[in-house]
């Protein structure tokens, strides 16, 4: 059995991933905070924002998996 994410979650962690990478970046251009932490911050939020979109374009079960033999 293939694990399946709905579309509509996958959308919302996108969504939370990106708006968290902006603040970061924003923050780090108001508040100018350590460059070392925004940059590990910015890299683990982009990565996890991939690590979502991948999980939506991989794990799609196929009709030839779901049909009852």
């Amino acid at each position: 059995m293939l694990f399946q994410m709905s579309r509509h979650s996958t959308t919302i962690i996108t969504f939370t991933t990106l708006i968290w990478f902006l603040a970061c970046m924003n923050s780090h251009m108001l508040f100018q905070t350590s460059r070392h932490s925004t940059t590990i911050i910015a890299f683990t939020t982009f990565i996890w924002f991939f690590a979502c979109m991948y999980l939506h374009m991989t794990f799609h079960p196929s009709r030839l998996y779901t049909t009852i033999i």
